[in-house]
């Protein structure tokens, strides 16, 4: 009978620190063996078991005494190494065998898997670290069935190193700092290889400069100046000047923070500024800001159309200043204050601020200019018989339509002063502080709202609805197909309501540029340059612009049948070529019109083409000039070729043979030329004003600038769209357009404009 093989592995799941106190002395060995049962020998001599008993460190998953088969002598213990005393590291695990002379398998980090001949091997897949899993294997050889063996397992764990974390803490330094880490010591110690966080926090009111890393690693130290984010050594540092800094990172040296610089924060105070809605506060074009202690703030503020200014008010801390017009300084705490007071605005600069602060400012009407308001909702067109302001007592009637006839007017509001109305279009009056204003029907979908004896700021406005009877379907919006280019529009529906307006943008693609432009409107299409500044379709001109960045813009207005756009791109690397954009600059206050060298102005003269243009040239803002030749009667080299080639290029004047340059301008050109200029904004043609202006080719453009006030009518209901415009006809339209009444000379400054004269102001404001 063979013998059975008794077989003990002892599984010494032991904790071995080296610890200068001799802890590990106190540890206890846990052995256990390979063995079979004495009363069945003959039966276990087939099979082998185990049994183990677990460690303080070293944890096996599974039953305590397992069974090996004859034919597979293999078991593998699943474990755990648990750092119980977090200060340890697994350094290696022992297998020995007794009947061996002590042979033993050392497995380590590098050294995964070893045998003793004859008796056994053993493997692992993967030396653990902390809290990490693995697999130990120990197979029994093929020529062990008949002998003893003791074999023991033995997990040894040693001390980590320990480091130290500090930060230095100045008296004159204004922070705070904690440290944090997942590893600590009872002595304060940080553990190799554990995550460390250091913070630091300025104080309320400090802000952190900078300070330094020391770090020492076995013995060699080194150092670094921290003044924003960045990562140094094993450190990621997140700076902030106000806020926390961290320093984060796995410690394998000792780390110090040293010279944490820090500097008081000049304190900030608030000033905040209220106006009545008679000015405008343009400087410095907030409501509310923040300022630094000592810090100086300039001011403005303009009265609007219709106000003239007050007073303002400066609180600062517990005292005021007032100022009231024509009054040249005020005193905010030890500071003497100068205004300027330059018509309808009023500027000056607070030195210095040491508190929070208000400044208030109130307006008063201006009895010779009582503003009008005008609000004009989708689809609503509303004309006035009078400008932006009247005189005290003056007044008013306004006309109500629709642009579209498929859109009836809803709703009418009026506003006098601070009191507001809103009535049905068909309600014959608006009752206002019991007073009433009638509104008449005047047929074809038109009303008209009387106003009278004006004393106060007046605002109409007015809502559409469409119409029960219109049975006109909804324009339909395509993008077609594209390559190397993308298009977008200004909506993001598919459909609009008839009468709508849209801009489509058509984006090329990096290194490619747009070539052409196709649109269709209903069965009607067109293909242009993308250079182009208009396409036409059907008898409608709509506006196109490209961008530096080669973005073309297609503005398309009043749409009442299916649009698709498509576009095509071609590779490009060419700087692109921008079409000129040209618009009315309206805050210059330069001359716009200038004298004869014998001291006359000539107001009955009558203006040419040409000199209209270059008037109009200096008062616009033009992103590129374009002095691409275009008519046969201007040529290059002319006085006005410039202005006139740059317009043309632009779109703003069509193009063909002849300009006829030293022709007088007409009022009908003079208001499409300022209509384009305004970018061709919509214009609501739901009624007529003007007996004579249907049939020509500038009726949106005589809507839009009578809308605005630029232009009035005759006493007979006519515009008279060809007649003439004389130099003191086109003086007073400009200074309406450019919105100047202030800053002409008081005294005559031409012979033949005497004081009285119906333009004299207006000439000596255009000049």
């Amino acid at each position: 009978m063979k013998k059975t093989l008794k077989r003990i592995v002892a599984s010494m799941m032991a904790v071995a620190f080296v610890m200068p106190n001799g802890f590990m002395n106190s540890l206890a060995v846990h052995q256990q063996s390979f063995y079979s049962d004495v009363e069945s020998r003959e039966e276990a001599s087939a099979n082998w078991s185990i049994t183990t008993t677990l460690g303080a460190n070293l944890k096996v998953d599974g039953e305590s005494r397992v069974k090996l088969n004859k034919d597979r002598k293999t078991h593998t213990y699943k474990g755990v190494f648990e750092d119980v005393d977090s200060g340890s590291k697994l350094n290696e695990i022992k297998i020995t065998c007794k009947e061996k002379d002590g042979e033993e398998i050392v497995l380590n980090a590098s050294e995964n898997k070893g045998s003793i001949k004859g008796v056994l091997t053993a493997s692992i897949n993967k030396f653990p670290e902390i809290g990490e899993k693995f697999d130990l294997t120990i197979t029994a050889d093929e020529s062990i069935d008949e002998t003893d063996y003791e074999v023991s397992i033995v997990g040894l764990p040693v001390s980590k190193e320990e480091y130290s974390v500090s930060v230095e803490k100045s008296n004159f330094s204004r922070y705070q700092f904690t440290v944090g880490s997942d590893v600590t010591n009872p002595n304060g110690m940080y553990y190799e290889a554990s995550n460390v966080t250091v913070s630091i926090k300025p104080d309320s009111g400090y802000a952190l400069r900078g300070f330094e890393i020391w770090y020492t690693v076995n013995g060699s130290s080194e150092s670094r100046k921290i003044t924003s984010s960045e990562t140094y050594k094993d450190w990621s540092v997140s700076f902030s000047s106000t806020g926390e800094t961290t320093i984060k990172g796995k410690i394998n040296g000792d780390l110090e923070i040293k010279n944490v610089e820090t500097e008081e924060l000049p304190k900030e105070y608030k000033v905040r500024f209220d106006a009545d809605g008679g000015i405008d506060v343009t400087r410095p074009g907030s409501s509310s800001i923040t300022v630094k202690e000592g810090q100086s703030v300039s001011v403005r503020a303009v009265a609007k159309t219709g106000y003239l200014l007050g007073e303002f008010v400066v609180q600062s801390g517990k005292t005021y200043a007032t100022w009231v017009t024509g009054q040249e300084y005020i005193t905010v705490g030890n500071s003497r204050v100068d205004v300027r007071e330059d018509g309808d605005t009023v500027s000056f600069t607070i030195p210095e601020i040491y508190e929070d602060m208000t400044i208030k400012f109130t307006s008063i009407y201006d009895e010779e200019n009582i503003p009008i308001e005008i609000q004009e909702y989708s689809r609503i067109d509303i004309y006035s018989d009078v400008g932006e302001t009247v005189p005290k007592g003056s007044d008013a009637i306004f006309y109500i339509s629709t642009t579209s006839e498929d859109y009836i007017v809803s709703k009418i509001t009026l506003k006098i002063g601070s009191q507001q109305k809103t009535v049905d279009a068909d309600s014959g009056e608006i009752s206002i502080d019991g007073k009433n204003y009638p509104i008449e029907d005047l047929g074809d979908g038109t009303y008209s709202l009387f106003v009278d004896n004006i004393k106060e700021p007046v605002k109409v406005s007015a809502t559409s609805t469409r119409s029960t009877s219109s049975n006109v379907s909804r324009p339909r919006l395509t993008i077609g197909a594209s390559s190397n280019l993308k298009i977008t529009k200004s909506t993001n529906s598919s459909y609009i309501d008839a009468g709508d307006s849209v801009r489509f943008y058509f984006t090329p693609n990096k290194n490619y540029q747009i070539s052409e432009i196709t649109l269709k409107m209903g069965n009607s299409s067109k293909t242009v340059s993308a250079s182009e500044t208009s396409i036409t379709v059907g008898n409608e001109t709509y506006r196109m612009s490209r961008d530096s960045d080669g973005v073309v813009t297609l503005y398309l207005t009043d749409i009442r049948k299916n649009v698709t756009v498509s576009a095509k791109a071609y590779f490009s690397r060419d700087p692109v070529k921008p079409t000129s954009v040209i618009k009315l600059n309206k805050n210059s206050y330069s001359p716009f019109m200038r004298g004869y060298p014998d001291g006359t102005f000539r107001p009955q003269n009558m203006m040419t083409k040409a000199e209209a243009i270059s008037m109009l040239y200096n008062v616009c803002e033009v992103s590129s000039v374009m002095n691409t030749p275009v008519f046969a009667d201007v040529p290059q080299n002319s006085w006005s070729a410039l202005y006139i080639n740059t317009f043309a290029n632009a779109g703003i004047i069509d193009k063909g043979t002849y300009f006829y340059p030293n022709n007088p301008i007409t009022r009908g050109e003079m208001a499409e030329i300022l209509y384009r200029l305004e970018g061709s904004p919509s214009v609501q043609t739901g009624s007529v004003y003007f007996s004579d202006i249907n049939s020509t080719e500038s009726t949106k453009a005589i809507r839009y600038a009578a809308s605005k006030g630029w232009v009035n009518g005759y006493s007979d209901g006519t515009f008279r769209p060809y007649n003439y415009m004389t130099r003191a006809e086109v003086a007073t339209m400009m200074c309406r357009v450019l919105d100047r009444k202030y800053g002409g000379s008081i005294y005559p400054r031409y012979s033949d404009v005497k004081q009285g004269y119906w333009a004299y102001n207006y000439i000596q404001l255009a000049s």
